[in-house]
């Protein structure tokens, strides 16, 4: 009989786990969000959308390789170039948010700005036209030709694997949170 109360006891603590961990599962359950459609993810970074540059590796564009198959995706942090930095005759003349802008073909000066003047201790401001002052121009041509247009394409390049790093950081952010 010591051998059917063992059996028996060791069925009811069997049991017992069965039901702690059938209770555990579908307590987790509660919690859990499910997910049936890639619509409702909160963002999405599709292997198709990356771009096939310097520093991004995808299992996807290695099909007949002799990789073992273990990394699926890889992207190298890339370093943005910084804007070159146009001479100090300029900075009054230029509109920032261009200059930092590489979509564009070519950032525009501002056509007109006040400036500053301290005569007697009373400040005044006087209002200057792009057109009235060619030197200007002339020295934003060059800046541009020297200097920014090089920036660009370089910029360019890398901007789109800084993009994908970016998107794929900040899911791994939001997954690190939950």
């Amino acid at each position: 009989m010591s051998g059917q109360e063992s059996d028996g006891g060791t069925d009811s603590v069997r049991e017992r786990a069965i039901a702690l961990f059938t209770f555990l599962r579908a307590f987790t359950a509660l919690r859990l969000k499910t997910t049936r459609s890639v619509e409702q993810y909160d963002s999405i970074l599709w292997f198709s959308e990356l771009p096939e540059k310097k520093g991004v590796s995808c299992a996807a564009w290695t099909q007949g390789s002799d990789d073992s198959g273990e990394v699926w995706l890889q992207i190298q942090k890339p370093k943005l170039p910084p804007v070159p930095r146009p001479d100090a005759v300029l900075q009054p003349w230029m509109n920032r948010e261009q200059l930092r802008d590489s979509s564009l073909d070519f950032p525009e000066l501002r056509t007109s700005i006040s400036r500053r003047i301290q005569e007697e201790g009373e400040d005044r401001y006087e209002q200057l036209n792009l057109n009235d002052h060619p030197e200007i121009q002339a020295a934003w041509d060059d800046y541009v030709d020297k200097d920014w247009w090089p920036w660009r394409e370089l910029d360019q390049e890398i901007r789109p694997v800084h993009d994908a790093y970016s998107a794929l950081y900040a899911i791994h952010q939001r997954q690190s949170v939950r």
